[in-house]
C-alpha cells in the first residue's frame, strides 16, 4: 500500500510481513494498525521433595529449579500520518494532495531473548519434644538470577553523564538505529569502569 501511495522513505521490511501506514484526518474514521509482536516464553521447571520420619523428628527437604526464557519479536510498523487544514484550509483536501502537516515512523527494535533462573531449597525438622512442645527448625535459600540476554546487547544508562551504556561498540553498531538522536551519548561499559560481566550473557543458555 505505501508503495502504491508512492510514500518514500521507509526501510525495507522482510517478505510476509504486512501492514498499513496510520491515517489521520480530522472528521474521518482513521484507519490504523496495532505493532504486530510475537513473545514467546518457555519455563523448565524441576520440583522434589523426601521426607524422612524417626523418633521424635520428622525431617523435610526439597529444591525447586526453574530455566526461563523470554524471547520478543516486534514487526516494524509502516509509520502515521497526520493531516490538518495547514495547506488548503480542508483537512481531506491535503490528505488528497499528500500533504500531511506531520508524520512519524517506529523502527523494529532488536529481537529480545532474556535468559534467567531461580533456585530455592530448603531443609526442616519437626522436633516433637514433648506432648506440650514441637519444634519446628529449618533453613531456606533462594536465588533468582537477573535476566540477561543470549546475544549479549543488554543496556544500561549512566545519570551521570546522561549516556546510554553498551558493552562494546560492536554491539552498538549492530543494534542502534542511525536514526538514534547524536546528542545522547553513548558509552560502552569498559570506559567507564563497568564490568563486561555485569552485562554480558551467559555462555551456553
Amino acid at each position: 500500500m505505501i508503495d502504491a501511495l508512492g510514500i518514500n522513505g521507509f526501510p525495507a521490511v522482510q517478505n510476509g510481513i504486512t501492514g498499513i501506514p496510520s491515517l489521520y484526518v480530522p472528521g474521518y474514521t482513521s484507519p490504523f494498525q496495532l505493532t504486530e509482536s510475537q513473545p514467546t516464553e518457555e519455563t523448565l521447571q524441576y520440583i522434589d521433595q523426601a521426607t524422612y520420619e524417626r523418633g521424635h523428628h520428622t525431617f523435610k527437604a526439597g529444591v525447586e529449579f526453574r530455566r526461563m526464557e523470554a524471547d520478543s519479536y516486534f514487526n516494524p510498523t509502516f509509520g502515521s500520518f497526520s493531516f490538518s487544514s495547514q495547506y488548503t484550509s480542508n483537512a481531506y483536501a491535503d490528505f488528497l494532495l499528500g500533504l500531511p502537516d506531520s508524520t512519524s515512523y517506529t523502527y523494529a527494535r532488536t529481537p529480545e531473548y532474556a535468559r534467567l533462573w531461580y533456585l530455592n531449597t530448603f531443609m526442616q525438622d519437626d522436633w516433637k519434644v514433648n506432648n506440650r512442645l514441637t519444634l519446628f527448625l529449618g533453613v531456606r535459600y533462594e536465588y533468582d538470577s537477573p535476566a540477561v540476554d543470549k546475544n549479549n546487547i543488554v543496556s544500561s544508562f549512566d545519570p551521570a553523564k546522561g549516556a546510554i551504556v553498551v558493552p562494546s561498540l560492536q554491539v552498538a553498531e549492530q543494534n542502534i538505529n542511525s536514526a538514534f538522536p547524536s546528542q545522547i551519548p553513548i558509552e560502552t561499559a569498559s570506559s567507564i569502569g563497568i564490568p563486561r560481566t555485569s552485562l554480558i550473557n551467559i555462555q551456553g543458555l
